[in-house]
C-alpha cells in the first residue's frame, strides 16, 4: 500500500494564503474609509468651526421638541455635517432607535443627554415637520 503525504498548507494553498494577508488589511482600510474610526464620532464645537450656534435663537416659548432639535440636533443636520433631517416627515420609532444607537458618524445619545420625554417631543416635531 502506497504512504500518502500530505504537504504543508503554506504549500497546498500559497494563493489562499497571499490573498488573506493582503486581503485583510485591505477590507479593515476600506471600512474604515466607508464607516470611519470606531470610537471617532466626535464633532467641534460648533465655536470650534465657526458655525453659529442655533440654540441661541430659540425661544423659551418654542415647543420642547424644537428646543431639543436647536440644543442637539441642528449643529450637524442642519449645517451638513449629517443629513437634513427636517421637512422629511421621518418615522419617530426609527428617530428613537437613531438617537439611542447612534448611525454611521451619528453619536449615540444616553437617556442623561435627551430625556424619553425629550426625544419622544422632538420625534413628533420631525414627524409632523413634512
Amino acid at each position: 500500500m502506497k504512504e500518502t503525504r500530505l504537504r504543508p498548507a503554506r504549500q497546498r494553498l500559497p494563493m489562499a494564503r497571499t490573498l488573506a494577508l493582503i486581503g485583510t488589511p485591505a477590507w479593515a482600510a476600506a471600512g474604515l474609509v466607508l464607516f470611519g474610526a470606531p470610537g471617532n464620532s466626535q464633532v467641534p464645537a460648533p465655536a470650534d468651526r465657526g458655525v453659529p450656534v442655533v440654540s441661541a435663537l430659540v425661544r423659551a416659548g418654542d415647543p420642547v421638541g424644537v428646543q431639543v432639535y436647536a440644543r442637539t440636533c441642528a449643529y450637524c443636520h442642519d449645517h451638513g455635517v449629517g443629513p437634513a433631517i427636517t421637512h422629511r416627515g421621518l418615522d419617530p420609532a426609527m428617530v428613537r432607535l437613531m438617537v439611542r444607537h447612534g448611525g454611521l458618524a451619528m453619536p449615540a445619545f444616553r437617556p442623561t443627554e435627551i430625556s424619553d420625554a425629550e426625544l419622544a417631543a422632538v420625534s413628533a416635531m420631525l414627524e409632523q415637520s413634512k
